[in-house]
């Protein structure tokens, strides 16, 4: 992504340096203790930043072993803010088709 070109990504970080580009779903929060170091995120976090725009987001209530509650939550106005993002680019070694994320 190239600065002031618009692409759509997947949500879930896929590192480049992934075999099978399913990552994803391991990475989607980066912790800010670990993210320069952890493998998954120390490219992206020194060249891939972005700011990722949203209304709401949910945070997990643990209710007991078995069961989390979801929380939606906003801006009491309702206002767009962002979260600190990174990308990358996976390509498929197989097809050479780009997966960004």
């Amino acid at each position: 992504m190239k600065r002031g070109v618009r692409n759509q990504a997947r949500w879930g970080l896929v590192p480049f340096w992934s075999k099978d580009g399913t990552a994803a779903f391991n990475t989607i929060n980066a912790k800010a203790e670990t993210v320069a170091t952890s493998p998954a995120y120390r490219e992206p976090w020194k060249r891939r930043r972005c700011l990722v725009p949203a209304d709401w987001f949910y945070e997990w209530k643990k209710i007991d072993e078995k069961t989390k509650q979801p929380y939606a939550i906003s801006l009491k106005g309702g206002e767009l803010f962002a979260f600190a993002g990174l990308w990358d680019t996976w390509k498929d070694k197989a097809t050479g088709q780009e997966l960004q994320t």
